[in-house]
C-alpha cells in the first residue's frame, strides 16, 4: 500500500511553492506504509539513504536532547535510520563546519542554536563561512526561555529589588555566564544596560559548572535557561525573578516577564534550528520543510520537546531568516554597547 502523498502547499514563497510540486509530482516513487519518499530530479529518489544530524555541542546538551527526540520519528517518517553526530568546538562553528563540508543532498543538516547563527561571526576571529548565508534554512524546531535566577542570599525577591540593590552597591554584585560571548551572557549585559547598573561577569567553561556555583552561593546570579534552572528552582536552591521570554513560561507560570517586571523591551530566547548547506538544491530544502513540519506538530513529538522544558515550534525557511536578523541587530549593539571580546582560548561550548 502506497503513502498518499497529499500535503497543504505552503504559502512562503510561489518559487518554494513551484520547487515543492515538482517533488509532490513524483509521489509515486513513494515505497511502504507510512514512508515519505520522493523522486527529485537531478538527485533521484530522496532521501535515499541514512539521515547524519550534526549537533555542534557535546551529549548531555539541550541541543543534543531536542536531537535524540526528533531522530526516531524522523527516521519513521523517512524510513531511513537517522544519525546523531556530536561535533562540539569553538562555539558550535566546529559542527557547522562539518556540515558545510559534506554534500549539499539533504541527507546531512545541522541542528543549530541561536548563538551560532546570530552571534559567532561578531566576536570570533577568522571564521571560514558566514553563518548568517552559508546555510539554507529548514524549520524552527524549539524555543528556550531564560530565566533571570539569583541566589536565595542575595536579599531581593523582585527584579525592581534587585535593580535598587545592584544600583546601591556598584560592582559588588557578580553574575556568571557559559562564557564571553554566550548567549547568556549578552543577556545580562542587555539588562545591565536597560537598568543601568555595574554588575560583574564571571565567564565559565559551559552552563553547568556556572549554575553548579551559583547554587553553592559562590556567584551572585545568572540568566539560565528554564529546563536547566527548573530542578533547582523547584527545590528553593535558586530564586526565580523573572523570564526572558515576552510570554510567561509554562514551567514557571507564577514568574514574571522582565517586561512585566518593569523592563521595557527586553526580550531574548534561545532557539533551535534544522538546516542544510546553502548550496542544497531549493526543491529539496521546501520539501523537507513541508513533511518536517507535519511531523513536529504531531502531539507525541511536541509533548516529548515540551516534557524537557522547550517550546515546540515551526516554521517556514524565510521566518527563520527573519529571526536571524532580528537577533543579529539586536546582538551587535549589545556587543559594541558592552564592548564585549572573546576568549580566545576558551569560547563557550
Amino acid at each position: 500500500m502506497e503513502a498518499t502523498c497529499a500535503r497543504k502547499t505552503p504559502t512562503w514563497s510561489r518559487a518554494g511553492a513551484a520547487w515543492l510540486l515538482v517533488a509532490a509530482s513524483a509521489c509515486n516513487a513513494q515505497t511502504g506504509v507510512g514512508v515519505r519518499r520522493v523522486y527529485i530530479e537531478g538527485q533521484g529518489l530522496f532521501p535515499s539513504r541514512s539521515i547524519r544530524m550534526i549537533v555542534p555541542f557535546p551529549p548531555g546538551a539541550s541541543t543534543d536532547a531536542i536531537a535524540r527526540i526528533i531522530a526516531e520519528p524522523v527516521g519513521d517518517l523517512f524510513g531511513q535510520s537517522v544519525f546523531v553526530d556530536n561535533r562540539s568546538g569553538a562555539g558550535g562553528n566546529v559542527g557547522a563546519e562539518a556540515a558545510l563540508r559534506a554534500p549539499a543532498d539533504g541527507h546531512t543538516w545541522l541542528l543549530s542554536t541561536a548563538g551560532i547563527l546570530t552571534i559567532n561571526a561578531m566576536i570570533y576571529p577568522a571564521m571560514s563561512f558566514d553563518p548568517a548565508t552559508a546555510f539554507a534554512p529548514i524549520t524552527m524546531l524549539a524555543r528556550v526561555p531564560y530565566v533571570l535566577v539569583v541566589h536565595p542570599s542575595i536579599p531581593v525577591r523582585s527584579v525592581d529589588a534587585l535593580i535598587e540593590f545592584a544600583r546601591r552597591r556598584p560592582g559588588v554584585l557578580n553574575y556568571g555566564s557559559a562564557g564571553n560571548g554566550s548567549t547568556v551572557h549578552l543577556g545580562l549585559e542587555m539588562f545591565k544596560a536597560m537598568s543601568g547598573t555595574k554588575i560583574v561577569h564571571i565567564p565559565y567553561r559551559g552552563g553547568a559548572p556556572a549554575v553548579n556555583d551559583l547554587v553553592g552561593g559562590h556567584i551572585h546570579m545568572m540568566f539560565n535557561s528554564v529546563p536547566l534552572a527548573l530542578p533547582y528552582v523547584s527545590a528553593g536552591r535558586i530564586r526565580p525573578l523573572a523570564v526572558s521570554s515576552r510570554q510567561r513560561a509554562e514551567a514557571l507560570p507564577d514568574v514574571p516577564t522582565m517586561q512585566e517586571a518593569g523592563v521595557r523591551d527586553f526580550e531574548f530566547t534561545g532557539w533551535f534550528a534544522l538546516l542544510v548547506p546553502q548550496r542544497t538544491a531549493q526543491r529539496t530544502v521546501y520539501w523537507l520543510n513541508a513533511e518536517l513540519v507535519a511531523m513536529l506538530n504531531l502531539p507525541e513529538v511536541r509533548s516529548r520537546l515540551a516534557a524537557i522544558g522547550t517550546q515546540p515550534v515551526t516554521s517556514t525557511p524565510g521566518q527563520v531568516y527573519e529571526q536571524i536578523t532580528r537577533d543579529s541587530a539586536r546582538w551587535r549593539h549589545v556587543i559594541r554597547v558592552a564592548r564585549i571580546k572573546p576568549d580566545w582560548e576558551d569560547f563557550p561550548q
